[in-house]
């Protein structure tokens, strides 16, 4: 899943990727949840990117949605914006 967003003069665009894990030798992975890869523009030119962000879990675990994942990405990217990009 993908969704862009704009927030305060800045393109957040956040993607989900599967996290699955293979537990022993031979037994088939299995899907443990999912993490948001964010990155953080403004217009064309890329200001910062986060990758394999996991946010909001308890004992880092992965989302268990492609949508918490994606929301929790963009709280984020809003926080990081808020407090350090943002020039006024």
């Amino acid at each position: 899943m993908r969704r862009i967003f704009e927030h305060g003069g800045f393109i957040v665009d956040v993607q989900t990727r599967t996290d699955s894990r293979v537990p022993n030798l031979g037994e088939r992975p299995f899907l443990v949840g999912y993490f948001a890869l964010v990155k953080v523009r403004r217009r064309d030119v890329e200001v910062a990117t986060f990758c394999a962000v996991r946010l909001g879990t308890i004992a880092s675990r992965g989302f268990v949605s492609e949508a918490d994942g994606v929301e929790a990405g963009y709280d984020a990217a809003r926080g990081i914006i808020d407090d350090v990009l943002y020039v006024a």
